[in-house]
């Protein structure tokens, strides 16, 4: 979404700092094939802090895509 942000030249839209915030906040948990490096007993204690995390920035990250989508598909519409 950065990248977006940073092509669109809308790093300052809100709903782009909603996902800005969300990468932010979880550069530090294992994703992807990061995991694979890590042992059981630390990925089941960072698996709890996803899914902490996931409910905490679910609903935002839901409306922020909505809206951003509404706001391209309007701008897409006109081209």
């Amino acid at each position: 979404m950065s990248k977006l942000a940073f092509w669109l030249r809308a790093e300052e839209d809100p709903d782009f700092k909603v996902f800005r915030a969300i990468e932010s906040e979880s550069i530090d948990l294992p994703a992807g094939t990061e995991r694979q490096r890590w042992s059981v007993s630390a990925l089941e204690r960072e698996d709890k802090k996803i899914s902490e995390f996931k409910s905490v920035w679910r609903g935002d990250a839901l409306a922020a895509a909505a809206a951003l989508m509404k706001k391209y598909e309007s701008n897409q519409e006109s081209t």
